[in-house]
């Protein structure tokens, strides 16, 4: 059986979209193949989607605020059952700025918080799934603990990693009751870490971080972290976005949530094909591609990735049977190369 399940590609399809034409490339030089396919997601943005479209859930719309403050329209979908989905992205996601108005410094997630609390005030949910990935912002968390009822103290400007550093305690008692919350993460790294190591730092660059504004996050970040107590695993995702809410709910990797989820636990597929817009070492990281490989080892299945960027490195090269990048072919839309792309894979592997 070859199992199909790929991500989004970033900016060009959707993972239905990117998923459903491998499938296509697939049957049309496999006819006879047994093959499953199913869209998945990590925690990043395009992950609620996914979800709903697993758990049966339906889509709401809401006016907001991106994390510079211009307005956006929020999605979150629901069920009668109690349950509720959302990406932090869909307030505080990077390709909601644009890329003039990206600084990480006075970028906060408020936004969110806000979200959560009319999600929580008007749903009633029992448990909701907060995808974590593809943030603007690198404040900790602290602006949406602030929205959702969290006492600071020492600061009276709007909570950034510019005025971070002003708050001289905080108390996490005082936010509103919430429900059960599954904080679903694409990587796994702290807040704040030594050297080169990964931690929310590693990301800040590519949500606008000036270089000569490195020491003063690292500071605010350090401080926050001292302030709440909190420099575990996990709390440097989303620019540290769960890192208050650590303490009372347990981070999961978005991945693995999904592939329970899905049912993809389930199946004994002989080959894996998945994918995403860019495959690197972030990849397996806690991405979906990189938890799909250790899932396919596991059945002892041969797993291939598609990556429309592919950066080459000993560590993919350990991890994935065979990786292949949409750019080698001559087409000239994501959809045609990935498709192109797809069938090279069936001759080769399948």
């Amino acid at each position: 059986m070859i199992l199909i399940a790929t991500d989004k590609f970033k900016g060009t399809l959707t993972a239905a979209e990117a998923t459903y034409i491998i499938r296509d490339a697939v049957t049309t030089c496999q006819p006879r193949a047994d093959v499953t396919a199913i869209p998945v997601a990590d925690g990043g943005e395009g992950t609620a989607e996914v979800l709903a479209a697993v758990m049966g859930l339906r889509r709401h719309t809401v006016e907001a605020r991106n994390a510079v403050g211009r307005p956006v329209e929020a999605v979150y979908f629901s069920d009668h059952s109690g349950r509720v989905a959302l990406d932090a992205a869909t307030v505080l996601g990077l390709t909601l700025v644009d890329e003039a108005d990206r600084d990480v410094m006075h970028a906060t997630s408020a936004p969110l918080g806000r979200l959560l609390r009319h999600i929580i005030e008007r749903e009633r949910p029992d448990e909701i799934y907060l995808g974590i990935g593809g943030t603007a912002t690198s404040d900790g968390g602290a602006g949406m603990l602030h929205e959702l009822g969290a006492t600071f103290c020492g600061v009276h400007a709007e909570i950034t990693p510019a005025t971070l550093s002003q708050v001289s305690s905080v108390d996490l008692s005082t936010v509103m009751p919430l429900p059960a919350m599954h904080l679903l993460c694409d990587v796994d790294v702290p807040l704040v870490a030594d050297g080169a190591l990964p931690s929310a730092m590693t990301f800040a660059p590519q949500k606008g971080l000036r270089p000569e504004d490195g020491p003063a996050l690292r500071a605010a970040l350090s401080h926050w972290s001292e302030l709440i107590g909190c420099n575990s695993s996990f709390s440097g995702a989303g620019g540290g976005l769960i890192s208050g809410l650590i303490g009372r709910f347990a981070p999961e990797y978005g991945a693995d949530t999904m592939l329970t989820l899905a049912g993809v636990d389930a199946l004994s597929p002989d080959i894996v094909i998945t994918g995403e817009g860019c495959v690197d070492e972030q990849s397996v990281m806690g991405k979906i591609t990189g938890r799909l490989a250790t899932y396919a080892h596991r059945k002892g299945a041969r797993v291939i990735a598609i990556g429309g960027m592919v950066k080459p490195s000993p560590k993919l090269t350990a991890t994935f049977d065979a990786i292949y990048s949409t750019l080698s072919t001559p087409a000239s839309t994501p959809a045609a190369r990935l498709h192109l792309t797809a069938l090279q894979v069936a001759e080769d592997v399948c």
